[in-house]
């Protein structure tokens, strides 16, 4: 009796039973059933090259036949390899990247190396079935990629499939905004021993004291925001957003007489909008934050608002608690 087409083996990993056509392609060991897809990219390839390791990486991990072997003892049976690390890309040659220019992709010598390449066969028992390689052109922003595949354990959508995951990853491997925010200077400069956000997370010296406050003056203010029907929450948005406003248009005269915009998130408690709230007053953050939209598409004319008039026209819903 044949074993199940997904299985574990005493060596704990998974095995899968080869279907249909994958047998035929694996009838004899030393042959080639290779098949290529091509595809051309246009754009910052530079970047997409820095990142494409990782892309791949996740791809591989994504799709677990990706990472098969053919198992030497076993009938018509591959075993799924553990997932794989940036260090496996390199040691196992599934990213190979070399420079082209505009006169060797016009020449077409492309078409002969597919052809060398899908000669040669693959080793089932030891490599994978598949790897990626590149030619970059970076004068021109072009890069011509190649999945070189083993038709058993890869057919037409499988290849295209693999390109399009690839592909979608690179390109969102890095902050969207990391390339343009180096081309603003910022309205208030951080420190300089102040660390951005990175991976692994760096620890920042930031602190804040605020043992000078008086307790008359916020008892003021809290009594003003109940006379005003503002929340104290909102009144510190408005305080903030005249502050960044203050800092540009002492820099920038047309500032004062234009929609001031800002990106700007906040942060709500929300005890008060839990499902199933208890009697007792329970420990921890019961906080989410929300990006204040408005800022950003229509702004503010201070020129023609009072002090709450931003928050009067966005938080006409907002009230301030006893």
């Amino acid at each position: 009796m044949a074993p199940a087409a997904v299985y574990t083996a005493a060596n704990g990993k998974t095995r899968v039973q080869l279907r249909g056509f994958e047998r035929v392609h694996t009838v004899v060991d030393e042959s080639s059933t290779k098949l290529a897809h091509v595809m051309v990219v246009k754009g910052p390839v530079e970047t997409l090259i820095l990142h494409l390791p990782t892309a791949l990486m996740h791809t591989y991990n994504l799709h677990p036949r990706m990472r098969a072997l053919e198992v030497m003892d076993a009938f018509h049976g591959a075993e799924i390899q553990p997932l794989i690390t940036v260090d496996d890309i390199s040691t196992r040659r599934l990213l190979r990247i070399r420079p082209t220019n505009a006169e060797e992709e016009a020449s077409g010598s492309w078409k002969h190396h597919v052809q060398v390449e899908c000669d040669v066969c693959v080793n089932r028992f030891e490599d994978f079935a598949s790897f990626v390689e590149v030619w970059i052109d970076e004068k021109n922003d072009m890069a011509r990629f190649f999945l070189f595949s083993d038709h058993y354990m890869c057919d037409g959508i499988s290849g295209a499939t693999i390109l399009n995951d690839t592909l979608e990853r690179g390109a969102t491997c890095q902050p969207v905004l990391r390339g343009n925010v180096q081309k603003f200077a910022p309205l208030l400069a951080a420190r300089n021993n102040q660390k951005d956000f990175a991976v692994p997370p760096a620890a920042n010296s930031t602190s804040a004291l605020f043992a000078d406050g008086d307790p008359g003056c916020m008892r003021k203010a809290l009594a003003r925001c109940r006379k005003e029907c503002v929340s104290f929450k909102g009144v510190q948005i408005v305080v903030v957003l005249l502050a960044f406003y203050c800092v540009r248009s002492g820099q920038e005269q047309r500032g004062r007489f234009n929609p001031f915009r800002i990106v700007m998130d906040i942060d709500y408690s929300m005890r008060q909008h839990v499902l199933h709230p208890v009697e007792k007053t329970l420990m921890g953050t019961f906080e989410a934050t929300s990006g204040v939209e408005w800022l950003i598409t229509e702004g503010v004319r201070h020129v023609d608002n009072s002090f709450l008039g931003p928050y009067r026209s966005c938080w006409t819903g907002d009230r301030c608690q006893p």
